[in-house]
């Protein structure tokens, strides 16, 4: 099942991301409670793009009720709801569900992969905080350019063939 859903707007200079949280919610032993989801999508060309999301909650020092502090977050709250906007890219949270909003531009945090792809890669911040829970987000988009294509290649039964059987191989002699 896909819990992550992109599409582009504004001739793919806006990239939305819709995520349902409340489907991929997991609790985990070391980290507590976390969503991840990625999704490979096609954009201009023959450029893809590798799109992820990862949310995870923390808890946050609340000194009006430190009795909440320990309270366990099993399943992602479906009555939270939250904006977010700090001018690189939009959240929000409503009904389980987390939508983003990034319009590419030169004052993104872009970075190179380790295998040498342009990527941005936001966070990870945190985004809001419910009751005695901060909920902390990061957002990668990974671009796949297409590679390059070494050498020629031939297909070797267009060849042409030399009298006596023999394939021609370099036909700058003739």
């Amino acid at each position: 099942m896909s819990y992550l859903d992109t599409t582009f707007e504004r001739s793919g200079n806006l990239i939305k991301t819709f995520a349902k949280v409340s489907g991929g919610w997991e609790s985990t032993k070391k980290s507590g409670c976390q969503f991840y989801a990625q999704q490979l999508v096609d954009y201009r060309g023959d450029i893809t793009l590798s799109v992820k999301v990862w949310i995870s909650s923390a808890f946050a020092v609340d000194y009006t009720g430190l009795e909440r502090a320990n309270e366990y977050i099993g399943d992602f709250p479906f009555d939270f709801r939250a904006h977010f906007n700090d001018e690189k890219i939009r959240a929000a949270i409503a009904d389980g569900c987390l939508s983003i909003s990034v319009y590419l531009r030169q004052e993104l945090p872009w970075i190179v992969t380790s295998n040498r792809k342009p990527a941005i890669d936001w966070g990870p911040q945190i985004i809001a905080q419910y009751h005695s829970t901060a909920y902390l987000l990061r957002h990668m988009i990974v671009f796949n350019l297409p590679s390059s294509k070494r050498g020629d290649y031939k297909e070797w039964d267009l060849l042409p063939f030399l009298p006596g059987g023999l394939v021609e191989r370099n036909r700058r002699r003739h």
